[in-house]
Formats: structure tokens, C-alpha cells, sequence
């Protein structure tokens, strides 16, 4: 398209002026005189033809003139209409649009769209509770009483294959539930820290038919296999690529974690872990007793603990010797006794029960010897300090059912101590 030179200077040439069209900031160029204020015949005819209206007024408009006349619609703000996942900046009135409640993935147990971890010691019941949750979430059945939002899950299963199917099977059979294909269980382990790894669970869950809102990791030492769980950096990694699983699907991610060693009340390795966590559950189990233990939740009050039994159920199979075979699966139960007095030693107690440990001889140790060990740890600066601190300690031990006294010898008792730790620590000495 040509224009014609303005009438005020003959013999200018014609230049292309940038035209704001629209809201969403397209370019259009017309071409009008040098100086730009007189638009050429050509170009408003063809603006007029593109349904644009007068050049001169598109000028104007640009500059920040409002015509009276007209009711223009205001092009809406960027950050409004942009999705906020994807912004790394979100301004405050968008952020207190948003739904202020906690959404419960379990109501009042474990919000959506979070990370967190249950653990405990071996053979306690932590991966019962996680393929429990996972099958009432796939199924959308309570969660010991408490309403489920149901939905896809992924169980990423480091070990135990073959005895997970067992334990669904269990639980479809007592709970009277089929599980759904939205419910996928993997075949082996899934290195977190492997980039192949990652890009293959990712996609799979990508052409899942239903996204999940829970995906399922039992157990970090699986997923964090040829790590150190110690290393802060290396925990670290393993968290950032957990965070980037979690946001990727939008869903919960539940880790399924060992306790410490020497240590049950807290999780192994990295104190990171806990910090970086949202939700934290300890399965205890003390004198055949289990009991899941909310010891974290971010923006909600904790659940009181939830009792729990395992429970046999016989599965419609045999096994090589035409053998019934059965699975457990965890069911509620209610205990009138109080709950432990303490979960977790003082250091003093805790350094009793060291210098205990180093003295016994098959479990039992004489006063005097624990005493004198005892002493050469304490830190107290006076002898006095050092005694009346010994004299708690085993007053502690005693009342707690750590130990039997006869005759000044000390009898541990690991299967009667109220402290969850006590009884891993003993096993640890042994």
C-alpha cells in the first residue's frame, strides 16, 4: 500500500507508522505522510475497510485520548488472566482470591497438594498405612472414618513386589472394593536422583487416563538409592525433585520413610527432610500396640493418634503346596488406655540408657558399675550434679518400665518401656 504525501510538504515520503490494533498488543503498519500528523487517504480507507476506524483517532487513542462518545472495553490486566502456576511473582489480591481453606485430600488427616512422609521402624506398619491411604483414595472410601476425595494414585513401591499385590487383594477383600486402573503400582524402584528415572515416571503418569492427586514413594531409601540420606545437599536434590513431581501433576506426594537409628521419634538421615515437609506421621508400636501419630501438619491442628491392628485375611489363592494364602491389612481400633506418657527421652535419660546398655551383661547390669559409667558422661561440673542427676535417671528408668531392680542389679525390659525409643536402642546395642 502507498501513501500520499501531506499537503503542508509536497514531495515527503511516505513512512510506515506502528499501529496498536487491539488489546492483545498486535502490530498492524499503514503508511502516511513524513511528519506523520496527517494520514494519508490510502491508509484510512484501508483502516476503515479492516473495520478500524479513523486513523487519526487510533493515533489519539494510543496516546491515552478517551472518546466520550464510545464505550471501549478495558483490556484486561496480564497477571489476572495469565495462570498463576506458571508465574514465579503473584500479586497479593490474586493470591487472597484464592480459597483461604485447607482442601482435604482426607479431611482432617492430610490436605491436598502437598508433600508429606510417614515413618516409623521395621516391621512397625508404615507401608500398611501407605497402601491403606492409597487404595481409599483410588476408591474414594473412608480412611479409618475420615472422608476421602478420591482420585487417580501412583505407588511408587521400592520393595516388596510381591507381597503388595497380596496386600491389595487383602484390602479389596475386607474393605468390599475393587480397585480401579486409575490405581498403578510400579515394577521396580525409581531412583529420584537418576534423570532417565525421573523423565520415564514422568511420562508414564503423563499418559495416564486419570491424572493422580496422590503419588505414593515407599521407601526414600529406594528412591534415594547410591545417596547419602545424611548429606543436607543430596537431601536436598532428592526434596527439589520431589517439589517438582508434586507441582508438575498437582497432587500430594507421601514419602514412606525409616526412623532414625537409635532414635524412632525422628525421621533417618537429613533434618532437612522434616523441615521441607508439610505433613509428618510416626507409626509407633510398643508391646504389640500400633498407633499413627500426626507429629506434623503445617496449617491445620493434628488429628489425635489413630489406633490400629493388623488384621489376617485369606485370599482366593493357593500357594505350591495347594496352601491357603493370606495378607494383613490395618483396621481401627479402640484403646481406653492412656496414651505413653513420653515419645521421646531427655538427654539425660538418654545417656542413662547408653551407659546402661555398655555395663549389662545379658541384659542386666549392677548398680554400681552403671553409676560409675554413668559419671564419666555426665557433664555436670560438681560430683553432687553428677549424683542427684543419676538419681533421676533411675528413678526415670524405673518408673517409665525401662528396668526391674532386685537386689541393685538393673534388668532392662525393652517390650515394657513407655519410650518409643528405648527398645531401639537396646536392639541397636545388641
Amino acid at each position: 500500500m502507498k501513501g500520499i504525501p501531506s499537503a503542508d510538504k509536497p514531495g515527503a515520503e511516505p513512512r510506515k507508522v506502528p499501529l496498536y490494533i487491539d488489546s492483545t498488543l498486535r502490530r498492524g503498519t499503514i503508511e502516511c505522510s513524513a511528519k506523520g500528523k496527517i494520514p494519508t487517504v490510502t491508509g484510512n480507507l484501508y483502516a476503515k475497510e479492516q473495520g478500524l476506524g479513523n486513523l487519526d483517532e487510533i493515533e489519539a487513542t494510543r496516546q491515552g485520548w478517551i472518546n466520550p462518545s464510545k464505550q471501549y472495553s478495558k483490556p484486561p490486566e496480564p497477571s489476572k488472566t495469565r495462570e498463576t502456576r506458571d508465574q514465579l511473582l503473584i500479586p497479593v489480591p490474586i493470591l487472597l482470591s484464592q480459597p483461604a481453606a485447607p482442601q482435604w485430600l482426607v479431611r482432617g488427616f492430610l490436605e491436598k497438594n502437598v508433600l508429606g512422609m510417614i515413618f516409623g521402624a521395621s516391621g512397625h506398619g508404615k507401608s500398611f498405612i501407605g497402601l491403606a491411604l492409597a487404595a481409599s483414595v483410588a476408591t474414594g472410601t473412608d480412611f479409618f472414618g475420615r472422608a476421602v476425595a478420591p482420585g487417580g494414585v501412583v505407588y511408587v513401591a521400592g520393595e516388596g513386589h510381591q507381597g503388595i499385590a497380596r496386600r491389595l487383594k487383602a484390602w479389596e477383600i475386607h474393605a468390599e472394593q475393587i480397585l480401579p486402573d486409575s490405581f498403578t503400582v510400579s515394577s521396580r524402584a525409581v531412583r529420584f536422583l537418576d534423570t532417565a528415572d525421573m523423565a520415564l515416571l514422568a511420562s508414564e503418569i503423563e499418559a495416564m487416563s486419570v491424572r493422580p492427586t496422590l503419588i505414593v514413594v515407599d521407601t526414600v531409601a529406594r528412591a534415594m538409592v547410591g545417596a547419602d540420606e545424611n548429606s543436607s545437599k543430596e537431601m536436598g536434590a532428592f526434596i527439589a525433585e520431589c517439589d517438582a513431581l508434586k507441582r508438575r501433576f498437582n497432587c500430594t506426594l507421601l514419602l514412606i520413610h525409616h526412623s532414625g537409628h537409635g532414635e524412632a521419634t525422628r525421621a533417618r538421615g537429613s533434618s532437612s527432610l522434616k523441615a521441607a515437609m508439610d505433613f509428618e506421621a510416626l507409626v509407633i508400636q510398643q508391646e504389640g500396640r500400633r498407633s499413627l501419630f500426626v507429629s506434623k501438619m503445617k496449617d491445620a491442628e493434628p488429628p489425635s493418634q489413630i489406633h490400629f491392628d493388623l488384621l489376617s485375611v485369606e485370599l482366593p489363592w493357593l500357594d505350591d503346596d495347594g496352601l491357603q494364602v493370606s495378607a494383613a491389612v490395618v483396621v481401627q481400633v479402640e484403646r481406653s488406655e492412656p496414651p505413653p506418657k513420653k515419645l521421646k527421652m531427655s538427654p539425660t535419660q538418654r545417656l542413662g540408657v547408653q551407659t546402661l546398655l555398655s555395663v549389662a551383661n545379658n541384659g542386666t547390669a549392677t548398680l554400681e558399675a552403671w553409676r560409675r559409667e554413668f559419671h564419666k558422661g555426665h557433664t555436670g561440673d560438681t560430683p553432687d550434679a553428677k549424683k542427684k542427676a543419676f538419681q533421676r535417671v533411675r528413678k526415670d528408668l524405673t518408673e517409665a518400665a525401662a528396668v526391674t531392680v532386685e537386689d541393685d542389679d538393673y534388668t532392662i525390659t525393652p517390650d515394657k518401656c513407655v519410650w518409643v525409643d528405648f527398645a531401639v536402642m537396646v536392639k541397636a546395642a545388641q
